[in-house]
């Protein structure tokens, strides 16, 4: 099974990374983590317009095979599929920290934690 290397940019930031199986399962883990930090106080109620980051990128083999055309990207609920090139964009809300999902035929699943900053 061979994995894929991400190269995208959100917000002026350009990042290239070749995600071994192992990352995905500490980036969970972290998150799991996280997630269980919290007091017992309500959060405030969220803004009634979020205001929206735009994400894109390109999915490409770490076999250096090329473009992975028809992967699945997915931000939340937001979903895209990468076209011939690889290339796709998003326009999700922004957030401190979102949580990148990709998953392509013949590639292992992969995940990627980044700040979305709004309107970029």
């Amino acid at each position: 099974m061979y994995r894929a290397v991400w190269r995208f940019s959100c917000g002026g930031y350009q990042s290239s990374h070749i995600l071994p199986l192992w990352r995905p399962i500490l980036a969970l883990s972290c998150l799991l983590i996280i997630s269980a930090c919290g007091d017992n106080t309500s959060a405030p109620a969220p803004s009634p317009n979020p205001v929206n980051g735009t994400l894109t990128g390109r999915v490409i083999a770490s076999d250096g095979t090329g473009a992975i055309p028809n992967a699945t990207i997915e931000v939340g609920t937001v979903q895209a599929t990468s076209g011939p090139d690889g290339s796709y964009t998003l326009s999700v809300p922004a957030a401190d920290r979102v949580v990148v999902r990709t998953e392509a035929n013949g590639f292992a699943e992969s995940f990627r934690i980044t700040r979305m900053t709004a309107g970029q």
